[in-house]
């Protein structure tokens, strides 16, 4: 039952992740809070600085674009 609970989870968040439009925004909160990497690695992939990924999220969240959560 715990499995089905996580799985159902897993698939809600999924969806939600490729709802997003922005394709930096959408790999920035996979590879944070799916892959668990850490923001310097997002932004050495990125090739930005090591705050970039976090502020370009921040100004997401901000900007109210994550009305789907």
């Amino acid at each position: 039952k715990q499995l089905e609970k996580a799985l159902t989870l897993e698939s809600k968040i999924n969806k939600f992740i490729i709802s997003i439009n922005d394709a930096e925004i959408e790999y920035i909160v996979r590879s944070r809070f799916i892959e668990f990497k850490s923001w310097s690695d997002i932004a050495c992939h990125m090739h930005y600085s090591r705050t970039t990924p976090y502020q370009k999220l921040k100004r997401y969240i901000k900007d109210g674009k994550e009305d789907r959560i």
